[in-house]
């Protein structure tokens, strides 16, 4: 049992956020066409996509990474994202029979090799309101790089 009513203080500054909610989903999905823009052509990267006549608010700027087309893990991209590139990757949304709850009562995924495929290649690069444009540009370049540096890697060119 919890209590998760918000204080004064919280409820202000809800309402005061929430007067701003239009004008930065409006500047994320600019910032997010705009990163989509400077991925494509990247094989190895899937942008988002958003069918026509849907709109997509962009809380979270989510990619896919194909590690057939690499040959490296995903996990490996990310950590040279982190590492290297100093790029806030992150993973949200896991699947939820990898929850303790639903692994205690025998869901291991056995069930959805879909959720399994996409969990393999997803991961978030943060896109919100006080971001640049030369933000974007140094993620989408850095991505670039992370992936020669897995090529590299993979052929044995990578300098130790």
């Amino acid at each position: 049992g919890s209590n998760y009513r918000m204080s004064k203080l919280q409820s202000a500054v809800g309402l005061t956020q929430l007067k701003k909610v239009d004008r930065n989903a409006c500047i994320r999905k600019k910032y997010a066409e705009y990163l989509s823009e400077k991925l494509k052509g990247i094989e190895e990267i899937t942008v988002p996509c958003v069918p026509v006549g849907y709109e997509h608010v962009y809380h979270l700027y989510t990619l896919l990474f194909d590690e057939e087309k690499v040959g490296k893990s995903k996990e490996e991209f990310i950590r040279i994202l982190k590492e290297k590139y100093k790029i806030g990757v992150a993973i949200h949304y896991r699947p939820v029979y990898e929850w303790t709850v639903f692994k205690e009562r025998g869901y291991n995924g056995d069930d959805t090799p879909i959720a399994d495929k996409i969990m393999r290649q997803l991961f978030n690069v943060p896109v919100f309101a006080r971001m640049e444009y030369e933000d974007f540009d140094y993620i989408a370049w850095a991505i670039k790089e992370a992936i020669v540096d897995l090529r590299r890697k993979k052929l044995g060119f990578y300098n130790r």
